[in-house]
């Protein structure tokens, strides 16, 4: 497996995504899934053996790539489904009051009980936007990846649409 090269001055695609993701202390989970997203397209979807630029700009570079792919995953739910997801993604997320910071939220999965919230979590988890797991005391909902929370358009609309009753909610 190699990184592609840029054509016209040479610089490696690892190099340009290594730049990337030094300008942002958390970025870890974004290189995680950008590097996913990468070897999926282009050596399990299209069978070569490079990961390349021109993938790297369709997922929207470092930033881009998972807002891309949850606004693929939203556009492409039935209109009730659609429907159900903001208010099971308000239900993900807290602000803190005093700092005003935003952080996922684990639930427990019982308190969905919307049939369509609970199809729609199946959807994101799925799509690898949400995790699953059952610690022993019940089945737990959480985002996969913070990154959602500040890369993602439709998620920090609805944070800031919302921003008062998350901080009631949260107290």
């Amino acid at each position: 497996l190699a990184f592609e090269e840029e054509a016209n001055d040479g610089v490696s695609l690892a190099a340009t995504i290594r730049e990337a993701a030094a300008r942002d202390p958390a970025s870890l989970p974004l290189l995680s899934f950008l590097l996913d997203e990468l070897y999926r397209r282009d050596v399990e979807r299209d069978g070569g053996n490079m990961l390349t630029y021109a993938s790297y700009r369709t997922l929207g570079m470092l930033e881009g790539a998972i807002a891309r792919h949850a606004d693929e995953l939203a556009a492409g739910l039935p209109s009730e489904l659609a429907a159900a997801l903001d208010p099971l993604l308000l239900s993900l997320v807290q602000v803190d009051e005093i700092s005003g910071t935003t952080t996922a939220r684990l639930i427990k999965q019982a308190i969905i009980v919307d049939p369509l919230q609970r199809e729609a979590a199946d959807r994101l988890v799925a799509g690898r936007l949400a995790v699953a797991d059952d610690p022993g005391d019940g089945r737990t909902l959480r985002l996969a990846h913070e990154a959602l929370l500040g890369h993602w358009p439709r998620l920090t609309r609805l944070i800031e649409e919302h921003r008062d009753f998350l901080i009631v909610r949260r107290r």
